[in-house]
């Protein structure tokens, strides 16, 4: 241990006549800067996934809140023309939720935020009930989420 002490103690030290860095410390720094650049960037990627599924289930709450509030008022949620939860189906679904005149129940209904294809909302509703589908892109998730509202 000692040694290594003196060896980064000699290495450190420079010469009165020099002054700022030499080449060395400057290919060092550059060096470290990388690698903790390059280990962040790893476990980012994660962050952001995570951070997009907690963004997915936010968006699904405030639409099952617009959808709640639709039935107080109409006694009925807008109804799918298919069987089971479709894009097309979220599409038509949006219309009745923005378009509602004098006040929409959202002024824009989200999408999902990477807006790809497996990634998109779904929807189904027969009028008294409705389900909502959404993926999630953690891997140890069990996808699809399903919400449904009464």
């Amino acid at each position: 241990m000692m040694n290594i002490y003196k060896y980064f103690k000699k290495a450190l030290k420079q010469p009165r006549n020099q002054a700022g860095f030499g080449l060395s410390d400057i290919i060092v720094a550059i060096t470290i800067v990388s690698l903790g650049t390059s280990v962040s960037a790893a476990y980012l990627d994660d962050t952001m996934a995570a951070a997009r599924d907690a963004q997915r289930m936010g968006n699904i709450k405030q639409v099952q809140t617009a959808l709640n509030l639709y039935y107080d008022d109409n006694l009925v949620y807008p109804i799918s023309s298919s069987d089971e939860p479709t894009i097309e189906a979220w599409q038509d679904m949006k219309v009745y939720l923005e378009d509602n005149q004098p006040w929409p129940y959202m002024p824009k209904v989200p999408v999902d935020p990477l807006d790809e294809g497996e990634y998109q909302f779904k929807y189904w509703s027969n009028g008294q009930v409705f389900k909502l589908i959404y993926e999630t892109e953690d891997v140890n998730d069990e996808s699809p989420r399903i919400v449904w509202g009464l």
